[in-house]
């Protein structure tokens, strides 16, 4: 069995994202991420952007934890890399459809979020908003479930 090459379907869909609309946030935190938590062998992946290509959101799993870059060209505010290792994750839900307490969710078929051991709190969040994320979203779910399964 041929295994996938994560890392140049990453660089592909990376440079599929910065080619449309604004991108110099996206850009400016994708080359932080490449020089302070790069993940030279992902599991998997998982992105999603806006129709209008303002908002960016790339989750990358390596072999112990998660590293989520989302970056809005139109809010200052919500701009972040947050790496996060697999312990730390204590749970993976599934929620069919949106949450109404979690930004960006409004229209989603689903929304899968981790949640963050020893509290009851939430900590990652992904959401699909059409059929070929979500198909991209449960495949990620399953590299979540596994990781905090052992």
């Amino acid at each position: 069995m041929v295994e996938r090459n994560y890392l140049k379907e990453l660089d592909n869909i990376v440079n599929q994202m910065v080619s449309q609309g604004p991108h110099e946030a996206f850009k400016k935190y994708w080359d932080l991420y490449k020089e302070t938590a790069y993940i030279s062998d992902p599991k998997g992946f998982y992105f999603r952007f806006s129709q209008d290509a303002t908002y960016r959101n790339i989750v990358i799993a390596g072999e112990t934890g998660i590293v989520d870059i989302e970056a809005d060209e139109n809010n200052g505010d919500d701009r972040t890399i947050l790496v996060s290792p697999y312990r730390v994750l204590s749970g993976v839900i599934f929620h069919m459809g949106p949450i109404l307490t979690l930004p960006r969710t409004q229209n989603s078929l689903l929304t899968v979020a981790c949640r963050v051991g020893g509290t009851t709190t939430l900590g990652h969040y992904w959401n699909a908003h059409d059929d070929e994320e979500l198909e991209r979203l449960r495949g990620f779910a399953k590299i979540l479930v596994k990781a905090v399964s052992f």
